[in-house]
């Protein structure tokens, strides 16, 4: 039996969550011992995790160094830990002084990966995530095969690659979740291109479809077009970008309600949808273990975002069969065959959105044929055997 360790940031519902959760749920238990790392514990799906599954404490040492800087400083002090008060003040300077950025993240890993190192060994250490679990398993963790996972556009990231490359040496695979991002990913990284595997999200319909029929979300009487979207509300994902396609198609005569599904992590976008007076029309339905239920009983499925590796959101609801706009990020087409199972609005903003939504609206041909196009997507579980293969294998570098 081979013992594995999987390191992922947060165990929140995030796509990134939502898919590690799916490979979890596909892995023979019978073939592997599974240990849990997750740098924040807490989440939605933390308690979604199969049962054979065992999630790692966190060490006391971690614990005291990502309190707040004071407390964390007190700690420290009380123990008389001096380098480790010194390891705290300088992440903390790295963050601030990039501005809590994706590159801040990169800089200041060396001052906490002291902190991490619990010591256990195993045959096969996975991160799921970009960043810092990459560089944990990299430079930390003592195994035989190490696999990190980066799910987005590595060009939207705003990492330094040369950074990235030494940071990472040590990983044998490098997965990624679509082929346009494995090209960027090779460019971008050309030491590691005969690294690089593409391991798709896994999809589970059936799994998808039953939770999808729980219960009706929606108790109004409501006889309009019922718009979704599904993602934490962050800058990335263009909730702003939503709201002001939501008020053009408003003020444009559409009688719509737009449901954003998710924690809100932008400041403001709650006070600007009232002051453009789309209370009841732009409707925030906060974080949901089951947003399923939401997609599945609306008309239309958007995705506003500025970045995306390949949305498990906008896999989810093609395999709901929910026609689907997406605003033209760089990985909109590995996603979609645009005007066939949904539509690519021309750019990234609010109007090209709009009128993306809008000619779905107006177009009953066109959507009834995405509807029809959509019938034939499939889940993907199959995509758990590319991963037991590299789980398999020697690192090849």
């Amino acid at each position: 039996m081979k013992r594995i360790l999987f390191v992922i940031p947060t165990l929140g519902n995030g796509g990134a969550e939502k898919s590690f959760l799916s490979v979890l749920e596909n892995l023979d238990y019978s073939e592997f011992e599974v240990d849990v790392l997750a740098l924040r514990p807490t989440g939605l799906i933390s308690q979604m995790l199969p049962p054979q599954v065992n999630v790692l404490p966190l060490e006391r040492r971690y614990v005291n160094f990502k309190k707040p800087l004071p407390a964390s400083i007190l700690a420290f002090a009380k123990s008389l830990s001096f380098c480790d008060v010194f390891n705290r003040i300088a992440y903390s300077f790295i963050l601030k002084k990039y501005r809590m950025s994706n590159y801040a993240e990169q800089r200041a890993f060396r001052y906490l990966k002291g902190f991490l190192n619990n010591g256990l060994h195993y045959d096969v250490a996975i991160s799921y995530l970009e960043k810092t679990s990459n560089y944990f398993v990299s430079e930390c963790v003592d195994a035989d095969t190490k696999i990190g996972y980066i799910h987005s556009d590595y060009e939207k990231l705003g990492l330094d690659p040369e950074l990235d490359m030494r940071l990472m040496k040590n990983l044998d695979y490098l997965v990624t979740v679509s082929d346009m991002c494995a090209d960027i990913l090779k460019e971008s990284l050309p030491a590691f291109a005969g690294r690089v595997r593409v391991i798709e999200n896994i999809i589970s319909k059936k799994t998808i479809l039953e939770r999808a029929g729980e219960f009706l979300p929606y108790n109004d009487s409501f006889d309009g077009i019922r718009i979704a979207t599904v993602g934490r509300l962050s800058y990335e994902k263009g909730p702003d970008i939503a709201l002001e396609a939501c008020r053009l198609l408003v003020e444009g005569g559409y009688n719509i309600k737009w449901h954003m599904i998710g924690a809100i992590d932008m400041e403001g976008i709650v006070e600007s949808a009232e002051k453009y007076g789309l209370k009841g029309r732009f409707i925030f339905e906060n974080l949901q273990s089951n947003p399923y239920c939401y997609v599945f009983n609306s008309d239309i499925y958007v995705q506003s975002s500025r970045r995306e590796g390949k949305s498990i959101a906008v896999e989810e609801a093609k395999v709901l069969g929910i026609p689907v706009v997406l605003s033209n990020y760089s990985t909109a087409p590995c996603q979609i065959n645009n005007g066939i199972t949904g539509i690519i609005a021309d750019d990234i903003s609010a109007q090209s959105v709009a009128a993306a939504i809008k000619n779905l609206i107006d177009d009953k041909a066109l959507y009834n044929n995405i509807k029809q196009a959509l019938k034939k997507e499939a889940g993907n579980e199959h995509e758990i055997n590319r991963l037991v293969d590299l789980i398999n294998s020697k690192g090849q570098q």
